[in-house]
């Protein structure tokens, strides 16, 4: 058996106490480096999910402004900014889906894609119902603009002297004047105007139209009147069938517009209450 010398037993103590704290180093290096690795992992998943969660709020708001924006002035370059904000916004969606492994990540990523879907058909659905409205408007004005070619076919009353007087007979015809250009008046600027007391004077206008035409076909004494009064009733009717079809498509513009702003608000709040 080998005889070791004290000094020689103290130095090989030394080595294996130096030998065992480098192995402790070695396996204290490889564990930092994976703690170290499992941290920037995170991190820059972390990171990933709010910068993806920026990007989300802000086409999010790109595309709010871009739908309001056509609401008012119906730029067709607002739909090339919506299409723009809308890709941007999907590829955000993705980048978070894609950087999260939470289920409460993936939880949110859900309800993001379902509620956007929505929102996504709202946007072009508004735009196209303002289009729709415009064209309902349009066609409005251009029938009540015939209104003056109208009145100025309109023939003299032949009147007995013994039914009315002159004086009468001038004042039934402006009374239907009268009600005929109220009828002319630019519905959208009217309602805008009258508020709530809007159909209350569009009901007004109706039935002083139709007591002014049936005061004056009682009144027509020749044919030439008598056709005018038909052509009035005519024009009229015309008239009532563009106002119902332009209120309708108000009324579905406005309702498709309460919905896109209800489902902005929703996507803002679910963006915003979330700590990314």
């Amino acid at each position: 058996m080998l005889r070791l010398t004290i000094a020689q037993r103290l130095w090989l103590g030394l080595g294996l106490i130096l030998a065992l704290f480098a192995v402790a180093d070695l396996v204290s290096l490889r564990a930092a480096n994976s703690v170290d690795v499992a941290l920037q992992t995170l991190v820059s998943g972390g990171d990933e999910r709010r910068g993806a969660g920026y990007n989300m709020r802000s086409e999010l708001a790109a595309m709010v402004r871009s739908v309001q924006a056509y609401q008012n002035e119906r730029d067709p370059l607002q739909r090339v900014r919506l299409n723009k904000a809308e890709k941007a916004f999907e590829q955000a969606l993705t980048s978070y889906n894609g950087a999260t492994s939470a289920e409460r990540g993936r939880t949110l990523a859900q309800q993001l894609h379902k509620i956007y879907t929505g929102f996504k058909r709202q946007c072009h659905e508004v735009m196209r119902l303002k289009d729709a409205r415009a064209l309902a408007l349009n066609a409005l004005a251009a029938h009540q603009g015939t209104v003056d070619m109208l009145l100025g076919s309109t023939p003299v009353l032949v009147v007995p002297i013994h039914q009315f007087t002159t004086g009468q007979t001038k004042s039934q015809t402006r009374e239907l004047e009268s009600a005929l250009r109220a009828a002319a008046v630019d519905l959208d600027q009217r309602m805008q105007t009258q508020g709530e007391a809007f159909e209350l004077g569009m009901a007004t206008n109706a039935q002083q139209i139709v007591t002014a035409l049936s005061r004056y076909k009682k009144s027509a004494q020749t044919s030439a009147e008598r056709i005018w009064a038909e052509k009035a009733d005519k024009w009229y009717a015309e008239l009532t069938g563009k106002v119902n079809a332009f209120l309708k498509a108000d009324a579905v513009y406005e309702g498709s517009a309460d919905q896109f702003t209800a489902t902005a608000r929703k996507l803002e709040d679910l963006l915003a209450g979330r700590d990314w």
